[in-house]
């Protein structure tokens, strides 16, 4: 995107969209504290995500006249830039060792963009929510994770990925593994609700299976199922409902009344690798696992944001 002011032009063009959009959800009224509905809910975070979108052009735009002009600004503490790999992914999964492999992208990459270009692209990712938000019905979404090999801890990783997005979260598991007996598959299954404006499209996007990296160099794989939730849904009765279903298709297979198009999980494309580094596929944005800070923090999520359709007047570019 080495246009920046036509890329900002465009980026206008989707905000104006947005700011109609927002202001048709303006609840009627006053709002009262303690009594604030789901559509006022979603109205008031939509548009705190407007506002930051616009404080982000406006240190962006700051940030090209400083360049333009040649003066620099001192940082105590700049940020640190993303890494971003130039991932081959059939020819990664194909490695005899994955582990290496992944570990020699770690090793080679660094953050590749030029001055602006990532802090443009973070705009674009936070529009790409934004846009989502306007999108999204749903604010509710269980993550339905999902062992298909290996010990039930290779699901850690891709949890506590989740669980540290720094995004509102309900863990489900240990109500889960409370009721395995009830079915053998719940006792492979992690599962944690998440509360967002855009929780159906955030959902949506992480529908796949990831690749967890053993200690010993087995291979988990990991399947995420969204589950959109309504405002009066359960959570809990909603992953049992799901179980059910996929029991369901499973002993009609068997039985030979069904296929496998109807298949009420499909897995999907991989979508990221977790070892000492994720390696998200899609966007080849890379990261530390395990690690518990605000920039590991920032980079989960622009990995997430990363899976979303880039807004209209963006894509079309």
């Amino acid at each position: 995107m080495p246009d920046h002011a036509a890329a900002i032009d465009r980026i206008d063009a989707a905000l104006d969209r947005l700011h109609d959009i927002i202001g048709s959800l303006r609840p009627p009224g006053r709002v009262v504290v303690g009594a604030i509905s789901v559509p006022q809910i979603r109205y008031f975070a939509m548009k705190e995500q407007f506002e930051k979108i616009e404080r982000l052009l406006e240190r962006f735009e700051k940030g090209e006249e400083r360049r333009a002009s040649g003066t620099r600004r001192v940082s105590l503490k700049a940020k640190e830039p993303l890494k971003r790999a130039r991932v081959n992914v059939r020819a990664l999964l194909a490695a005899h060792d994955l582990r290496q492999q992944v570990n020699e992208i770690a090793l080679s990459t660094a953050a590749e963009r030029g001055p602006g270009e990532e802090d443009l692209l973070d705009i674009v990712r936070e529009l790409a929510l934004l846009d989502a938000m306007a999108r999204s019905t749903r604010s509710r979404v269980v993550l339905l994770m999902r062992l298909l090999g290996g010990a039930f801890s290779g699901a850690t990783p891709l949890y506590q990925f989740y669980a540290r997005l720094g995004w509102k979260t309900q863990d489900l598991t240990p109500a889960l593994l409370a009721l395995k007996q009830k079915s053998p598959l719940l006792s492979r299954t992690m599962a944690l609700v998440l509360e967002h404006a855009a929780a159906e499209e955030l959902g949506g996007s992480e529908r796949g299976v990831h690749l967890v990296i053993g200690p010993t160099q087995q291979l988990h794989p990991v399947l995420v199922m969204p589950l959109p939730l309504g405002p009066d849904d359960d959570p809990l009765e909603t992953v049992l409902a799901a179980v059910t279903r996929e029991e369901a298709w499973q002993e009609s297979l068997a039985q030979g009344t069904t296929g496998i198009e109807q298949d009420p999980t499909p897995s999907g494309e991989i979508l990221r690798i977790f070892d000492r580094h994720i390696l998200d596929l899609r966007s080849g944005l890379m990261g530390n696992a395990g690690e518990i800070s605000k920039e590991a923090q920032l980079a989960g999520q622009a990995m997430v944001l990363a899976g979303l359709p880039l807004a209209a007047e963006v894509e079309e570019a």
